[in-house]
């Protein structure tokens, strides 16, 4: 599976069936580990690996809201990592 941008073609990990949480698509990973309690591995994961790509794939692309959101950069995250964000984004938008 690719995902297809105006930048680049990136190869997708193997589908895990873990889809991204709604509010993925809307909320930046610098906004995820900075404003909401996540764990020490994911906070270093995330601006060690992931906010480096950021300026690679501006927001304000017409019609691509993934890019800069955590959605955009699903692929980058284990199992785990997809299932703790979903259940931070859960928390913080629902409960």
């Amino acid at each position: 599976m690719e995902f297809a941008t105006n930048f680049t073609t990136r190869k997708l990990s193997p589908e895990s069936g873990i889809k991204p949480h709604v509010m993925a698509q809307y909320t930046s990973p610098d906004e995820l580990v900075e404003c909401f309690a996540v764990s020490d591995a994911l906070y270093d994961k995330v601006w060690n690996r992931v906010v480096i790509h950021m300026t690679e794939y501006p927001s304000d692309v017409p019609d691509m809201p993934e890019h800069n959101s955590i959605a955009g950069f699903w692929h980058m995250f284990t199992d785990a990592e997809r299932n703790e964000i979903n259940d931070v984004l859960q928390r913080a938008y629902y409960e």
